[in-house]
C-alpha cells in the first residue's frame, strides 16, 4: 500500500477529536455558519500582523478517474521544506474535507511538525470499492497521493513519510488502507 505508520507522537495522529467528542463548539450551528466553513483566522501560531508559516492551505476540486467524479479536497502545504511527510487525513460519515480544519488545530499541528495534510471528500463511502461503481479505497491509497504529488512538488513518495488517519468512519478507511 502507498502508507506506512510513521513515528509519530500520540496525541498527533488523534489530533484535537477528545476536544470535537467534548464538543468544543456548544453553539455548533452559529461557530460553523449551518455547517458550511467560515473564514477564520490562521491557528497555527503566527501572532497578528505576522504571516502564517504555512505554505499553502486551500480547497481545490480535481476530477479522479477512481471516482469518475469531482472531489473536494483541503489541502495544507509547509513553508521552508524542500521535501516534507504527508498525512492524509480521513473524515467521518457525516462529514467532509471541511471537518478537520472547522473542529480542530489541525493547521497548528501541520506547521509545527513541517507536514502536508491533505483531506479528501469521500461522502458516506465507507472507503470502499464498489462492485461497478465508485473505487473509494483505490481513490485513497492509489490515485489520490499521486495526484497530490504531480499538484504539490515536494510531497515524499517513500511509504514511511506518508501517514493515514481518520475519526470513525475515516478511521475505518485508514485501517483498510
Amino acid at each position: 500500500r502507498a502508507f506506512a505508520q510513521a513515528n509519530l507522537p500520540f496525541e498527533f495522529a488523534v489530533l484535537d477529536t477528545l476536544a470535537l467528542v467534548r464538543n468544543q463548539y456548544p453553539n455548533f450551528n452559529e461557530a460553523t455558519n449551518g455547517n458550511r466553513p467560515i473564514e477564520k483566522k490562521c491557528c497555527c501560531g503566527a501572532k497578528e500582523g505576522e504571516e502564517p508559516n504555512v505554505l499553502a492551505q486551500g480547497r481545490l476540486a480535481e476530477e479522479f478517474e477512481a471516482l469518475r467524479m469531482q472531489v473536494n479536497l483541503n489541502v495544507i502545504i509547509p513553508e521552508g521544506v524542500s521535501e516534507y511527510k504527508t498525512l492524509y487525513l480521513l473524515h467521518g460519515l457525516s462529514d467532509d474535507c471541511t471537518a478537520w480544519p472547522r473542529h480542530t488545530s489541525i493547521e497548528r499541528y501541520a506547521n509545527d511538525r513541517k507536514i502536508a495534510v491533505v483531506m479528501p471528500t469521500v461522502l458516506r463511502s465507507w472507503y470502499t470499492d464498489t462492485v461497478g461503481g465508485e473505487k473509494y479505497l483505490t481513490f485513497v491509497t492509489e490515485e489520490l497521493p499521486d495526484k497530490c504529488r504531480s499538484f504539490f512538488k515536494g510531497m515524499s513518495e517513500r511509504p514511511e513519510d506518508n501517514i493515514i488517519a481518520g475519526l470513525s468512519m475515516g478511521g475505518y478507511g485508514a485501517i483498510k488502507s
